[in-house]
């Protein structure tokens, strides 16, 4: 795999990028074509940013909990539900992607009720 090394410029604004990924992430932000509303004429950047807005005036489900059946149109809604609501549940998937496995999220939890 080719790997480019050292910082990148944006030809557009001349910020720095740390890699070639980044640099393609950040010029996309600079699109002509701004996504916008036709509900409310919001205007968005970012695709996801656009379909969880569009879900709020449709009423879409986009999102649900893994551990209940609540439903969100943002993954910032879930996020937030998961953490609050499931908080063990939330600690042993968190500790799970991080390698540390649901016995090391069971271990921390009982020493914080302890």
């Amino acid at each position: 795999m080719l790997r480019h090394s050292g910082t990148q410029r944006c030809d557009i604004c001349g910020q720095e990028c740390s890699s070639v990924m980044t640099l393609k992430y950040h010029k996309a932000q600079h699109r002509k074509d701004d996504l916008t509303c036709s509900v409310c004429e919001k205007v968005f950047k970012r695709m996801i940013n656009f379909k969880e807005h569009m879900a709020s005036h449709t009423g879409d489900v986009l999102y649900s909990c893994d551990f209940c059946d609540k439903t969100f149109n943002s993954n910032a809604n879930r996020a937030s539900h998961r953490k609050k609501m499931h908080p063990r549940e939330w600690l042993e998937d968190k500790m799970r992607k991080r390698g540390g496995g649901a016995a090391a999220a069971t271990e921390v939890t009982d020493v914080q009720q302890g």
